[in-house]
């Protein structure tokens, strides 16, 4: 994982989901590489993910494929934001491209 994404030692990683085991395996990396995990709860209201992922300049997001969407829709206010890891492996070519066009992996 962390040469994959570019990841250094004591980079930030969000992870944005509700409690799964993906969950525990991005914690547990990010323990490993010795990064800094920032996790991101849908339930904190709109305004609250952009917040965090500005103030933290995050580079590198872990989602639920629920959550991918609201991740696409902040991307226009969150230009750190570089690299996004959907746990289910159906992408939508539509979100695809959207990311792509931002400059941004999906």
């Amino acid at each position: 994982m962390k040469r994959a994404l570019g990841l250094a030692r004591q980079d930030k990683v969000s992870v944005f989901s509700r409690s799964q085991y993906e969950w525990t395996l991005v914690e547990q990396s990010c323990n490993r590489m010795a990064s800094v995990l920032v996790p991101l709860y849908d339930t904190l209201g709109p305004n609250t993910v952009p917040y965090i992922l500005n103030h933290t300049e995050m580079t590198v997001v872990f989602c639920a494929k629920q959550q991918t969407a609201t991740l696409l829709h902040c991307l226009r206010e969150c230009p750190h934001l570089k690299t996004i890891v959907q746990y289910e492996s159906n992408l939508e070519e539509q979100q695809v491209a959207e990311a792509n066009e931002r400059g941004v992996k999906l």
